[in-house]
């Protein structure tokens, strides 16, 4: 499904965009027995373990100052994690805060 794939990947490079100040955010694709792989790297800010666990779940933010300075409702990757699963996918994060 080619319209819910470009709303996953705008919702992930979008969030990679909103927390990275400076540095860059890169786009990985790779395509094995016929299985799409998207990996999107960047310099922002990092987040911890335990904001990790908490990252898909809707309305959910990385802490208060979160949505003070880079806004958002904490929707779009609860909304793009549902759609990578109901697709047969599955979106993975690592992460090291700083």
């Amino acid at each position: 499904d080619p319209k819910r794939l470009k709303q996953i990947l705008i919702n992930l490079v979008g969030n990679a965009i909103k927390f990275t100040m400076q540095g860059s955010v890169k786009i990985f694709v790779s395509c094995n027995n016929r299985i799409l792989q998207f990996v999107i790297v960047d310099t922002g800010i990092g987040i911890t373990k335990r904001q990790q666990k908490r990252l898909f779940h809707p309305f959910s933010q990385g802490d208060h100052t979160v949505n003070r300075e880079f806004g958002g409702t904490g929707l779009g990757l609860a909304i793009s994690q549902r759609l990578a699963n109901m697709l047969g996918g599955e979106i993975c994060v690592e992460s090291a805060k700083g």
